[in-house]
């Protein structure tokens, strides 16, 4: 076996052999700010597996494995062919690591994010289709409360998490404001008080926010997370569920719309079909006010520490 990174952990070892693989080389692969990963290739050379691990908490890789470890004792195999599955987890602190089999199946393994193929231009209707297929199997997918997926046995309703959330973005703007120079915090702090007191009419008495809607959501949909074989032809799988919950469909298309349909329209006539043929869109009200809910929270998170993330949230705000 070879590898060409020398900051695989020994323990990624172990944990491979124990799932029964035997590798012939394992590399690296673009990771973001929460995990570190590498590619695991058979004697063929094909990809098998990703070994994951987290940067810092093991707290998204035990969430994760709950959410995989859902759909593969749960869904109907039009969903779990389409997900990765949990080979072999180590949650403790020093190691906080994840085996995950490959996307795709052997014939067309995933070899492109959604992401690349849009850029390039080689996404094709069917593919896209099949993503909005998969991801309305998804939703379709009822958690009941208690399990051990992430907030699916929060003691608050939703509409009650919602206030609390929005309440807190508040207290730390001010807070911050008060410690530190934020450049445009009158701007932020405007755009912040209309938030809240549009939502807080939103939710007053609102039967579109139900108190428990125990569906499983990916609350990642970023083209990144999304992949496709053979040059973006065929859909290969949805990845990274390290953010999965048990809570309401419309949070996705929140962060569908802002990553994937509002950037390159032209996938969006295909998801949403492809979505259609298996369940109905959520309620556009509904979208709207967690898109709104999730601006007022971004600025209380990242206004003065990331310039993007901010303007985005108070463009939203602004044009709500």
């Amino acid at each position: 076996m070879s590898t060409d990174s020398t900051t695989l952990p020994t323990e990624a070892l172990a944990m491979i052999a124990g799932a029964g693989l035997s590798p012939a080389h394992i590399t690296p692969l673009p990771g973001g700010y929460s995990a570190t990963l590498w590619r695991v290739d058979d004697i063929a050379r094909a990809p098998t597996a990703v070994f994951k691990r987290a940067a810092s908490s093991s707290a998204r890789i035990t969430a994760e494995r709950a959410a995989l470890d859902y759909i593969t004792r749960h869904a109907p195999r039009e969903l779990r062919e389409h997900a990765p599955r949990v080979l072999a987890a180590d949650h403790s602190h020093e190691v906080r690591a994840l085996l995950l089999s490959w996307v795709g199946d052997v014939t067309a393994p995933a070899t492109c994010t959604l992401e690349d193929a849009l850029e390039a231009g080689t996404a094709s209707p069917e593919a896209l289709e099949r993503f909005g297929e998969t991801l309305a199997r998804l939703h379709d997918l009822e958690v009941p409360s208690g399990s051990s997926l992430k907030l699916s046995d929060d003691p608050l309703t939703l509409p009650e998490r919602l206030r609390a959330m929005q309440q807190r973005a508040l207290e730390q703007l001010h807070k911050r404001r008060a410690r530190e120079e934020i450049e445009g915090i009158e701007r932020i702090l405007a755009a912040a008080n209309n938030a809240n007191d549009t939502l807080a009419a939103r939710l007053e008495g609102a039967n579109h926010v139900e108190a428990y809607p125990g569906r499983l959501i990916h609350r990642d949909l970023r083209a990144a997370n999304i992949m496709l074989a053979e040059r973006g032809a065929r859909f290969a799988g949805i990845i990274d569920f390290e953010r999965a919950a048990a809570s309401d469909p419309a949070w996705d298309f929140v962060k569908l719309d802002a990553w994937v349909l509002s950037r390159w329209p032209e996938a969006s006539a295909p998801i949403l079909s492809g979505y259609r043929r298996v369940r109905a869109l959520p309620d556009q009200d509904k979208i709207d006010t967690f898109a709104l809910h999730e601006a007022l929270t971004t600025l209380g998170f990242f206004a003065g520490r990331h310039e993007g993330y901010t303007r985005e949230a108070l463009e939203r705000i602004e044009a709500s």
